[in-house]
């Protein structure tokens, strides 16, 4: 029995709902964190149209997999693309 068994037979849609609710909490919390395992959530849903046979394990490899080279990628991007201001000391 596979712990992930669940999820052999469900839809992309579930995926894109998980990305949606995440990206809701995202703007509740503005946090900058959640927006990069909602778009992981939303490649796996990609994944699972083009590939609709995909088993469970290999959907949570692909999100944490995503989740992570996507959390590392915009932070690396923030922390590049930080914005100018005319008083750097606001909010400090």
């Amino acid at each position: 029995m596979d712990i992930f068994d669940f999820l052999n037979d469900i839809s992309p849609w579930w995926w894109v709902a998980a990305a949606l609710a995440l990206g809701a909490i995202e703007i509740l919390t503005f946090s900058f964190f959640l927006i990069w395992p909602a778009l992981a959530a939303l490649l796996v849903a990609i994944f699972m149209w083009m590939s609709p046979g995909m088993s469970g394990a290999t959907q949570i490899f692909w999100f944490a997999i995503l989740s992570v080279i996507l959390t590392l990628a915009g932070r690396y991007w923030v922390m590049t693309n930080k914005p100018t201001s005319d008083n750097p000391s606001l909010n400090n």
